[in-house]
């Protein structure tokens, strides 16, 4: 297909050339051929009547690997198609894998803004999780809480909000028995997700029923291998029973995954453990973990 569609593009005026440009770039990217589906998509963008999608997924391509360059490509579709909501969605995620929530959280308003009502109602529990994330990690904790609760008016079964705003709230502290119903009822779905037995345990170690907590997050350890976040949370309850060489054993665990974690970090202080020493130690403990 790809000759075929190559003399096409070498033998088509302009308006016709853009897309025979942009499918080349489909059948490169379905054979996994990042270069030249990155070099069709990026002809299809110059063209004076540019397919809009060609520049959604050059971003793509450039987002496996390269975001200021995903960016680019993002901001030059601001300018040709403006208020397309493809671009408008991916761009707002570019600006939180950067760490930019307060850019993230503009563009996916302003993406709502560009939407009618009747294609608001139409959006998907993708949108609202990347939307509310970005409000969670930017602290605006009330309206991450609102954006994920109006998710769930229009999506009661979104597995992945449920147990977001379950587990934001468990790190708080706060509606405990309310997280837990959410958290039930994304485990109903999907009774062996990890993360999401893991957000239960959690809830169970912060209500203080420890040995609850041990025998989840026990079970999450073992259905999500090397996790820096459930190791840490295993070292907590284990600490909380008064098991405190198995904590710190969990804690070390924790910290030769993340050793960027200050929390774990203080908590291995604090019981003598010389972290430099240990993060030296982390490439070797790593070719010996689960």
């Amino acid at each position: 297909a790809i000759p075929c569609f190559q003399i096409l593009a070498d033998h088509s005026p302009p308006a016709q050339r853009t897309l025979f440009y942009y499918v080349l770039g489909e059948l490169y990217a379905a054979l996994d051929n990042d270069p030249e589906a990155k070099r069709h998509f990026a002809l299809a963008t110059l063209e004076s009547a540019p397919v809009p999608d060609s520049f959604v997924k050059l971003a793509l391509l450039h987002m496996k690997s390269d975001l200021p360059e995903a960016l680019e490509v993002l901001l030059r579709a601001e300018q040709v198609v403006p208020g397309n909501p493809a671009v408008l969605f991916l761009l707002g995620d570019v600006h939180s894998l950067q760490g930019r929530y307060a850019d993230a959280i503009a563009v996916y308003e302003r993406m709502l803004s560009v939407l009618a009502e009747s294609d608001r109602e139409r959006l998907t529990s993708t949108f609202y999780l990347h939307y509310g994330g970005a409000c969670e990690r930017a602290g605006q904790m009330e309206k991450a809480e609102s954006t994920f609760e109006k998710c769930l008016d229009q999506h009661p079964d979104a597995s992945a909000i449920l147990n977001y705003l379950a587990y934001m709230w468990a790190e708080k502290g706060i509606k405990l028995d309310k997280a837990e119903q959410y958290v039930t009822r994304a485990l109903k779905r999907e009774p062996d997700n990890g993360a999401y037995v893991d957000t239960l345990g959690w809830i169970y170690f912060k209500q203080n029923r420890y040995p609850e907590a041990l025998d989840k997050i026990r079970r999450a350890n073992d259905l999500i291998k090397g996790d820096a976040v459930v190791a840490d949370h295993l070292g907590d309850v284990l600490n909380a029973l008064k098991e405190q060489d198995k904590a710190v054993s969990c804690w070390k665990q924790s910290y030769l995954l993340d050793p960027g974690n200050k929390g774990v970090a203080d908590k291995l202080q604090s019981r003598g453990i010389d972290v430099g020493q240990l993060r030296k130690e982390a490439p070797k403990a790593g070719q010996g973990g689960k």
